[in-house]
């Protein structure tokens, strides 16, 4: 017989919007952007972990250096391979970024960096695990947070001082913002 741990599902605001906070066994299991008050209760955090987060992306979002790999989180029920991909993405510094192939080497599968876009794309606990830093390694931004969009990767670096704007391109279709930099 197992024990199902309570979910608790916050709603608080940041510069991109309501974000949604769950939280299980002193573990945070997701951030949520566009969340609403149909799934998330807007409340004062009424947990160490809820009030720890919210305190930190506060301070994150207003130009801190906050760094989150001490936060403990939850991948319960994500594939070896996704735990591992979303444990690298910690190691990435604030204010840097990496390829999908860097990335892809960090995990033992130097080839797959699809597998890693994969792992990143279904990332439950963003800016926590920071696959923003995450790009292509001819400087193309990639993808971020399927439907949420580039506009949250792109807010995102220029808040951790990496993305000037003078640094985003944009190509002649003008849909795919580049970095104009060399990846490390």
């Amino acid at each position: 017989m197992s024990i199902v741990q309570e979910e608790s599902r916050l709603l608080t605001d940041s510069p991109l919007g309501p974000l949604g906070i769950v939280t299980r066994a002193g573990a945070l299991c997701r951030i949520d952007f566009d969340a609403d008050e149909r799934t998330y209760e807007r409340r004062k955090p009424g947990t160490a972990i809820e009030s720890g987060v919210v305190e930190r992306l506060t301070r994150y979002f207003n130009g801190h250096r906050e760094t989150f790999d001490d936060v403990p989180v939850d991948m319960a029920g994500a594939t070896p391979f996704r735990q591992a991909v979303w444990k690298a993405l910690r190691r990435i510094p604030y204010g840097e970024v990496r390829s999908y192939k860097w990335l892809s080497e960090q995990v033992g599968q130097s080839r797959a960096f699809r597998a890693v876009g994969g792992a990143n794309r279904s990332n439950p606990i963003p800016i926590i695990i920071p696959c923003h830093r995450v790009i292509q390694a001819n400087g193309k931004l990639g993808g971020y947070q399927g439907r949420a969009g580039l506009h949250i990767k792109t807010f995102l670096l220029r808040l951790e001082d990496h993305l000037e704007r003078e640094q985003l391109e944009i190509t002649a279709d003008r849909t795919e913002p580049r970095l104009a930099f060399t990846l490390l």
